[in-house]
C-alpha cells in the first residue's frame, strides 16, 4: 500500500511537471529558452484552464512569500543571530554563511557547502553545518561520513538545534556556521549569502514561480541579497550561453562577484554482496552498459558527469523525485526491468541516495537476480571551481576570515 501511494505521488508530480512544461515561458527570461512560440488560443482548452489555475496559485504563492519576508523585515517576526556563550556569561556572535538558490534543487548547494567547509578548514577555521530536518537528513549523513565538518546538525529549527548542541561547550574562536539551503531562512541573520544557479537551467522550467514553474522567489530579489553568485554546471552550456547568463546578473546586480563551477567525478565504489564498499577507478564501467538510478532534482547534470569521466557504452537513467526514499521491492523491479534488456550491466547510484538508506542497497546486491547480472556502484563527485576562486578568497579576507596563521591555535570540539 505504501509503495502504491508513493507511485501515485510520483504520478502527480510528473503530471505537474508536464503542465509546467506546457505553460508559456516568462517573457522576462525568454532569451534563455529555446522553444517554438505557441499562441494561447492554439492550445487545448483544458491546458489553458490548468495554466490559468497554476498562474493564480503562483500569485497566491508570491503574496505569501512577500508577507513571510515582510514579517521578518519589519520586525514582526523574531529574527536572531547564532551565538556562543563565553565562560564569563557574555554572548559572542558566530559568523554565518547561507548557501541557497531561487529554484527547486539541482543547483549544487550541498556540493558547494562541502567545498566551502573544506576551504574554511584549510584556512584554520572550524565549520559547523546546519541542514534542514525531516527528509533532508541524507545530506547531513553524507557530510558526516565525509568528515567535512566537526559537526553537522540537522533540524527544522536550526537556531534551537545549534544552541542545544553547543550550550555546554567551551566556545571556539575559529568556529563558523554554514546554513545548507538557507537563502530563504529569514529567521536567522547571516553575514555571507551564496546564491547557487544552475547554468544549464538558469530560471527553472519556464521562468515562473511555484507551482506554475520552479522558481522559489524572483531571481532579482535573491541576487540582490547575495554576497556572491555561483553559476554551477558551467561545463554543460556553451561559452556564449554562460556569458549571456553572466551579463544578465551583471546588469541586474553589477556589484556581485560571479564564480563558475562544475562537478568532477572522483571515483566509484562497488557494493559487494559481503556488505563492503570496494573503491574502483572511473574506468570500471568503461564501454559497459549502465543505468543511473537517482533521486535528485537535476539528474541530467550527474548523467553528463558520468558520461564525461566514466565513458560507459550506453547510459540510461531512472530518475525519481528529489530525496526519494528507495525501498527494496522498487529497486528489484528496476533491476528486473533492465535485466530484460541486458545480460550484464551496472546500476549507478549517488552518495546521497546511498546514505539515505544504506541497508536497502546492501539487501539489493544480495538478491539472487542481482548478483548474477548487475554490479551496483556509488559515484563520488565533487564540486570544482572553474573561475573566480581568487575573487572568492579575497571576499573571505574582506569579511574577516583571513587564514589563521597558526593551526595549533585551533581547538576542535
Amino acid at each position: 500500500m505504501w509503495l502504491s501511494l508513493r507511485r501515485k505521488g510520483r504520478a502527480c508530480l510528473k503530471w505537474l511537471l508536464e503542465c509546467q512544461s506546457k505553460s508559456p515561458k516568462n517573457p522576462s527570461f525568454s532569451g534563455f529558452y529555446n522553444y517554438t512560440f505557441v499562441e494561447s488560443s492554439q492550445q487545448h482548452i483544458h491546458i489553458r484552464m490548468i495554466d490559468l489555475f497554476l498562474k493564480l496559485c503562483s500569485y497566491l504563492y508570491l503574496c505569501g512569500l512577500k508577507v513571510h519576508r515582510g514579517w521578518y523585515r519589519y520586525g514582526l517576526g523574531k529574527s536572531s543571530q547564532l551565538y556562543l556563550k563565553e565562560p564569563n556569561g557574555s554572548k559572542r556572535q558566530v559568523f554565518t554563511f547561507a548557501v541557497g538558490n531561487y529554484t527547486w534543487g539541482g543547483t549544487g548547494k550541498t556540493p558547494f557547502v562541502i567545498f566551502l567547509s573544506r576551504l574554511l578548514v584549510s584556512r584554520g577555521y572550524q565549520p559547523v553545518i546546519l541542514s534542514r530536518g525531516y527528509g533532508y537528513k541524507d545530506e547531513a549523513k553524507m557530510m558526516i561520513r565525509q568528515g567535512v565538518a566537526s559537526h553537522v546538525i540537522s533540524g527544522s529549527n536550526r537556531e534551537e538545534a545549534f544552541q542545544n548542541a553547543f550550550s555546554s561547550v567551551v566556545p571556539c574562536s575559529s568556529m563558523v556556521v554554514i546554513l545548507d539551503d538557507g537563502l530563504q531562512h529569514w529567521r536567522l541573520n547571516r553575514q555571507f549569502n551564496i546564491l547557487m544557479v544552475n547554468a544549464a537551467l538558469a530560471f527553472g522550467i519556464n521562468g515562473h514561480l511555484i507551482p506554475r514553474g520552479s522558481l522559489r522567489e524572483p531571481p532579482c530579489q535573491a541576487a540582490s541579497r547575495s554576497t556572491c553568485i555561483v553559476l554551477h554546471h558551467c561545463n554543460q552550456v556553451s561559452n556564449f550561453q554562460l556569458q549571456q547568463l553572466k551579463t544578465w546578473f551583471q546588469i541586474h546586480c553589477p556589484e556581485k562577484p560571479i564564480l563558475t563551477s562544475f562537478m568532477l567525478a572522483r571515483s566509484l565504489y562497488c557494493i559487494s554482496p559481503q556488505g563492503k564498499l570496494d573503491a574502483c577507478s572511473l574506468d570500471a564501467i568503461t564501454n559497459q552498459y549502465a543505468v543511473l538510478c537517482c533521486g535528485i532534482e537535476y539528474p541530467n547534470g550527474l548523467l553528463q558527469t558520468i558520461l564525461k569521466y566514466c565513458h560507459p557504452k550506453q547510459l540510461h537513467i531512472e530518475s525519481l523525485v528529489d530525496h526519494h526514499w528507495f525501498v527494496l521491492q522498487e529497486l528489484i523491479e528496476i533491476v528486473l526491468k533492465w535485466n530484460s534488456f541486458y545480460a550484464s550491466w551496472n546500476l549507478i547510484i549517488t552518495e546521497k541516495d546511498y546514505y539515505r538508506n544504506e541497508d536497502v542497497f546492501h539487501q539489493l546486491v544480495q538478491y539472487r537476480n542481482v548478483k548474477r547480472h548487475v554490479q551496483v556502484y556509488i559515484v563520488k563527485a565533487e564540486l570544482q571551481i572553474h573561475s573566480g576562486i581568487q575573487t572568492f578568497s579575497k571576499l573571505l579576507d574582506k569579511m574577516g576570515l583571513s587564514p589563521i596563521p597558526s593551526k595549533s591555535d585551533v581547538t576542535f570540539i
